[in-house]
């Protein structure tokens, strides 16, 4: 789940200017859907373009120079200017190319194709705030500081506006709020229905961001898909909000299984995460050392009150598992695991529950997550105020397991 830009222009004249806006769009982190998914002519089918523009993208960069582009038969205007106009329901952004910039005469129209794109032209200045561009580098430039500007703006907005659930309770014998994060220590910390496993490295700053974040996308689902039973709907809303506020979700979609009778389901999160991070990493040890370190607790502990409360509802649970670990770069590179179970009897514990009916259904995803520092810096302070009064009841850290690996 990574932001979609749709990028549209002429093809045959700005190709230089497309790839450089296409790898500026990648390096923030989104995805750039373009006119080179169809074979990289300016024929492509407009029908196709309009669809994925209304259904598959996020936001729309619009490149105009001196061509008006391909008129498909029957209609009055370019593909370029239908794109425009199917792109009505996003925000918009839209560049010019300088009038004073040279440009290659055989890729300036003339006669009618000129008349319709000085038409369009007066039209996008008369709608929007255009800017002109002349190099590629020059343009790409100006997208990336124009798109990363939105998705500031975007995230404060998501931050304000989020619906939040009534304070819960705050169980009993809780820790106080003030947790104590450390660089130096492998941590684990339960987030309502998410334990998130930290590495030695991560930085207070980085665990107190990753916390925060995972509990307010938690927070606003549960207000959002109150019905427990409806997990897809739930996750949506949870991986939705993490975009949103500056975390970069990778594409990540639900495998189904029948699980095999008389499986234990933390039996196959930890199938999956050593998958994922390898049989003798020490991310997967510390992943272990969580999972038995729950596995001891109590019921009444105020770990597994949180935890139980949070992920079960009647007959089907969630549960998110996370590892954070610091990148070659000073960044944060998480691995996510959600797991959704469907069974035939009620759940107790979700983390320990046996699998007794071929008819139990366990679902799983996983993948990466990033975060775009500029992004959640801008909304770090906001996201901390809107949980506050919500922090008591979801989060715990786990007590130190050191003695466990």
């Amino acid at each position: 789940m990574v932001h979609r830009v749709f990028l549209s222009s002429t093809f045959s004249d700005l190709s230089e200017h497309r790839t450089a806006v296409q790898n500026a769009i990648r390096q923030l982190g989104a995805s750039d859907v373009s006119m080179e998914n169809f074979g990289a002519r300016d024929q492509r089918p407009a029908a196709e373009c309009e669809r994925i523009i209304r259904e598959e993208s996020d936001l729309f960069v619009g490149i105009y120079a001196h061509r008006y582009g391909f008129i498909p038969e029957g209609s009055e205007i370019s593909i370029c200017e239908m794109e425009y106009n199917a792109a009505s329901a996003l925000p918009r952004f839209i560049y010019i190319v300088d009038d004073g910039h040279p440009w290659l005469p055989r890729s300036i129209d003339r006669d009618d194709a000129a008349k319709k794109l000085n038409a369009f032209k007066r039209e996008l200045l008369n709608r929007h705030i255009c800017k002109n561009f002349t190099t590629a580098d020059n343009l790409a430039k100006n997208v990336v500081a124009d798109i990363g500007r939105h998705l500031v703006e975007k995230a404060i907005q998501t931050v304000q506006a989020a619906p939040l659930p009534a304070p819960a309770p705050a169980p009993q014998n809780a820790a106080p709020m003030d947790l104590p994060l450390a660089q130096a220590k492998d941590q684990a910390v339960l987030v309502g229905s998410s334990v998130i496993s930290f590495v030695s490295g991560v930085t207070a700053e980085q665990r107190r961001d990753l916390i925060n974040s995972m509990l307010l996308a938690q927070l606003v689902a549960k207000k959002r898909v109150p019905d427990g039973a409806e997990v897809y709907d739930w996750y949506r809303a949870f991986f939705e909000v993490l975009k949103q506020i500056g975390w970069i979700v990778q594409a990540l979609q639900f495998a189904t299984q029948k699980a095999a009778v008389g499986l234990q389901t933390d039996e196959a999160i930890l199938a999956l995460a050593t998958t994922l991070l390898g049989p003798g990493s020490s991310s997967l040890a510390l992943v272990k050392a969580t999972l038995d370190l729950l596995k001891s607790m109590d019921a009444n502990s105020p770990w597994m009150t949180i935890l139980n409360r949070e992920s079960q509802s009647g007959q089907t649970a969630r549960f998110q598992l996370a590892v954070a670990e610091p990148d070659d770069k000073g960044g944060l590179l998480v691995t996510l695991m959600a797991f959704a179970l469907e069974a035939h009897s009620r759940l107790t514990q979700f983390l320990f529950f046996k699998i007794h009916s071929r008819e139990d259904v366990l679902k799983q995803v996983a993948g990466q997550i990033s975060v775009d520092a500029k992004v959640l810096a801008a909304v770090r302070d906001q996201i901390g105020e809107k949980i506050a009064e919500h922090v008591a009841a979801y989060v715990q850290i786990l007590p130190d397991f050191d003695a466990l690996r």
